[in-house]
């Protein structure tokens, strides 16, 4: 049987694309990658999967570009003409399709790639391809509530053969919107983890507290810092650090580092702590506290369950799908009394933290083994 072939539409600057297509590299599977939105390189793990000699057959949508210059390629040829109203990149895309025989097309997010693919279907010559729609984080949950988003949602569900979720939260709302076709496997996003070589102290030990701190449109990372505010002068042995911190909140961090010195850590967004160190700051945190208005899983929630931390992410998420699935961990709401009295309750309750570690264990060793996940993850094509 010849290798299936897979067009994959999504954003080439994302870890989370790369972990996705990294659970194929002993399949001979072909993917040609196309961007669906503006970025500058691509990420260290598809780039590394670009140089490999494992099996699977991975390109980028213009052969003839170096990976090196891909990124001002792009900009050249697709963002520049946006800022005149020339969609290039939609017509870029419609012309690969045309020219290229795929089984799958498949749309990594909704809001880009959905959106994108949607766009290019329209003046398509008829295409055998299968679509696949895959719903990150607050693709639909949130962006349903405006009706320009919905219209556009609705729109990209009619074209699916097949979506992908990972809680069944969205499973439901995409029914709702109108999707009428084949439920792929409920799975994270982002893939799996190597469960056999997570290590770390016992979690009563630890004296860090880890902080995803984004702003923006979704993160709510400014009312941890104001329950930090109120946490941090009574428990004076304890020490955080903030990451993935958005130009928004860098100035009430540096005052949170004013206030305590020598106990406050940040990285900014744009200056990110590399995936494995942060992994290694994940199995050194008591706990991880994140907020949003909205989202999926949250990838740091199953980090933190995953390296021993006592996960705390607000109940906007889907982490209640696993609280519920047996995994302990706090999911209050975003009121700033809340997000306190849970952090608080981390750090004076060790038997809770401890017993919690080694139900969160349990947990991923039954669900987010990455070679189970990729078993899964492979029925997808």
């Amino acid at each position: 049987m010849a290798p299936k072939k897979i067009l994959l539409i999504g954003m080439l600057d994302s870890i989370h694309v790369g972990r996705w297509l990294s659970q194929f590299e002993s399949t001979e599977t072909e993917f040609v990658l196309f961007p669906s939105k503006k970025f500058r390189n691509l990420n260290p793990v598809i780039n590394e999967l670009l140089s490999s000699d494992s099996k699977v057959d991975l390109r980028l949508y213009s052969r003839w570009v170096p990976k090196s210059l891909l990124g001002y390629f792009d900009f050249a040829v697709h963002v520049l003409p946006s800022r005149i109203k020339m969609n290039i990149r939609v017509r870029s895309l419609r012309n690969l399709i045309n020219q290229n025989e795929f089984d799958y097309i498949h749309g990594l997010e909704i809001q880009g790639a959905g959106y994108l693919l949607e766009q290019a279907f329209h003046g398509l010559k008829k295409s055998k391809a299968k679509v696949i729609i895959t719903n990150w984080g607050s693709d639909i949950y949130y962006f349903k509530d405006f009706p320009e988003h919905k219209n556009r949602i609705q729109s990209v569900l009619k074209i699916a053969d097949f979506y992908s979720a990972e809680c069944r939260r969205d499973y439901v709302l995409a029914r709702e919107l109108g999707f009428n076709g084949q439920e792929l496997p409920c799975i994270p996003n982002a893939g799996g983890f190597d469960i056999a070589e997570t290590t770390g102290s016992i979690t009563s030990s630890r004296r860090q507290i880890i902080v995803k701190c984004y702003g923006g449109q979704f993160g709510r990372g400014g009312l941890i810092i104001k329950a930090l505010h109120k946490v941090l002068p009574e428990f004076k042995e304890y020490g955080v650090l903030l990451y993935s911190v958005t130009g928004d909140l860098i100035e009430d961090v540096q005052k949170l580092s004013e206030c305590f010195p020598s106990r406050v850590r940040f990285a900014p967004q744009d200056n990110p702590i590399p995936h494995q160190e942060l992994l290694l700051e994940f199995e050194k945190s008591r706990v991880y506290v994140g907020a949003s208005i909205s989202d999926g899983i949250s990838t740091s929630f199953l980090e933190a369950l995953v390296h021993g931390a006592y996960p705390i992410q607000t109940n906007t998420s889907c982490a209640g799908d696993w609280i519920a699935s047996g995994a302990i961990g706090a999911t209050p709401s975003l009121l700033l009394e809340e997000i306190s009295t849970a952090i608080e309750r981390s750090i004076t309750d060790d038997s809770h933290v401890d017993f919690a570690q080694t139900k969160n264990f349990e947990i991923a060793g039954r669900y987010l083994k990455s070679e189970d996940l990729k078993k899964v993850a492979q029925t997808f094509y």
